[in-house]
């Protein structure tokens, strides 16, 4: 193997295993040695590729949120848009609890996390909502969905909805929308959300 390519296999090590640190313990509780131990390197290597715990910090959210950001779905009804998104966005956010919690904090105002992971987690939170907006929206125009909704609220509904299960976890939340055996977790939330868009 080359010395770039070894490099660069390094630092996916460190990255998925910060993803893992930070996913679990946040950005307070985590700790480099764990992290380094994790990935099967000196904790030194972490500064050399990162330089500090923000910068590993900043570095692991980038990740995730570029695997949560795929291209909107274009094919299918407005319903079955609306289940994709929030299926895509369960399944990336349950890879990373911790985004959960940055979203929270975030929105709380609390703070205490480093600038460029809240302001790169709150870039997705807005595309995410807008791209759940025009779905509806879409919904609307195509005769889907109700045209006294706001789209903009049930946008909200549907990320907060989708956040709260993912941070529930399985079996935790669970009961509060019972599935068939093969669904994701969150498919009848979508179900919900389409039903009570729909018209009656």
């Amino acid at each position: 193997m080359s010395r770039t390519s070894t490099s660069r296999s390094r630092r996916a090590e460190i990255l998925a295993a910060s993803e893992s640190e930070f996913g679990v313990f946040g950005y307070s509780g985590a700790r480099m040695n764990r992290i380094a131990a994790a990935a099967g390197v000196n904790k030194q290597l972490l500064f050399h590729y990162f330089a500090s715990k923000e910068g590993l910090f900043n570095a692991a959210v980038s990740s995730i949120v570029n695997r949560l950001e795929s291209s909107p779905p274009t094919n299918g009804s407005p319903p079955e848009r609306l289940r994709l998104i929030i299926e895509r966005s369960a399944e990336g956010l349950a890879g990373f609890p911790g985004l959960v919690g940055i979203v929270a904090e975030h929105s709380s105002g609390a703070g205490s996390l480093p600038a460029t992971a809240i302001h790169r987690v709150s870039k997705w939170r807005e595309r995410a909502l807008e791209q759940l907006a025009s779905t509806v929206q879409d919904g609307q125009r195509r005769g889907y969905f109700r045209d006294d909704l706001d789209p903009a609220v049930v946008a909200r509904v549907a990320l907060a909805a989708t956040l709260g299960m993912v941070a529930l976890g399985p079996g935790r939340g669970g009961g509060l929308f019972p599935k068939a055996q093969d669904e994701s977790p969150v498919a009848p939330l979508s179900r919900f959300l389409a039903e009570c868009c729909a018209w009656r």
